[in-house]
């Protein structure tokens, strides 16, 4: 993964065919539930317009490690590909925990001992890491916001119907 001006770069190459630039700029201004592909989106936009990878992070509001990895994503797989989210795969949870956390979200926080009527994606997730070990569900030990959503919506549950922001 050697860029052509420094063979010994390890950053990726990134190169935008015309098709890829007009799709990169229609989804860098949508909002709402595709605002992580917006971000990716103007990331990858600034990256390519010889902006550093550094200052276009920063731009898309990403930390550096996190830019490198939509870059290299994005180089490999093509950027439509590269740019969106991966589908969750629930292997590496069991089935049990995953109807756990479907009750969890379902229910009020009112419900299991904690303050408040609605849960928050944040909250959701404190409480889950906090019980899960205890209640039998020690793979959700170390659950975070993202995965909580990808868990989510693979139950069929949206977060933003069912949970507060």
């Amino acid at each position: 993964m050697s860029s052509p001006k420094d063979p010994t770069s390890r950053r990726p190459v990134l190169k935008l065919t015309p098709e890829d630039y007009e799709f990169l700029k229609s989804v860098s201004l949508r909002s709402g539930p595709d605002s992580r592909l917006a971000r990716r989106a103007k990331f990858l936009l600034a990256f390519a317009h010889g902006m550093k990878i550094t200052d276009a992070a920063r731009l898309a509001g990403f930390s550096r490690p996190v830019a490198y990895r939509w870059l290299e994503r994005a180089a490999d797989m093509g950027v439509r590909s590269g740019i969106a989210d991966k589908p969750y795969e629930k292997e590496d949870r069991s089935d049990d925990s995953l109807r756990w956390v479907a009750e969890v979200a379902l229910s009020s926080p009112e419900q299991w001992g904690e303050a408040g009527d609605s849960w928050t994606c944040e909250n959701l997730a404190k409480f889950v890491r906090a019980r899960a070990t205890k209640l039998g569900h020690p793979d959700l030990a170390r659950i975070t916001t993202g995965g909580l959503r990808r868990i989510l919506n693979a139950e069929g549950i949206d977060p933003e119907d069912h949970l507060s922001a």
